[in-house]
């Protein structure tokens, strides 16, 4: 499963057709948040049922963000969204900025590095358990 936190990443979710396992949503959101979220329910067919409201305290246990906007989801990983590095993969790639990520093993730090990446160009990202199968 993956972690995300923020309306915009719910929106993302949805859009790729991810399988929502959870919303969980913080009591404290704002009413413009809110609004995001009942629209993206209505557009989207998510099934009411996924969404938990939980306590501002409880809310701040899940959520790594300094400044959460009150959501946090979480989806199935989707295999067809992901690909194993291959030797035709490896020349398509070749002069393009590619991370490569080995034993991270931390949600929080993942997701950190992935934002970062994202943020400063990286676009081709490479898992190490793809390494592994393609190898």
């Amino acid at each position: 499963a993956l972690g995300f936190d923020g309306i915009k990443l719910l929106c993302e979710a949805a859009k790729k057709g991810l399988d929502i396992e959870l919303i969980a949503v913080s009591e404290a959101i704002t009413d413009g948040v809110f609004e995001k979220i009942s629209s993206l329910i209505k557009s989207r067919d998510i099934d009411e049922s996924k969404i938990v409201y939980v306590s501002e305290q409880i809310f701040d246990k899940m959520s790594e963000e300094s400044s959460p906007e009150g959501i946090v989801t979480v989806a199935k990983y989707a295999d067809g969204l992901h690909t194993c590095a291959t030797e035709s993969t490896a020349a398509e790639l070749k002069g393009k900025r590619l991370l490569v990520l080995e034993s991270v093993r931390d949600p929080g730090n993942l997701g950190t590095i992935l934002r970062t990446a994202k943020a400063t160009g990286f676009n081709n990202i490479i898992s190490g358990e793809c390494l592994r199968r393609s190898v």
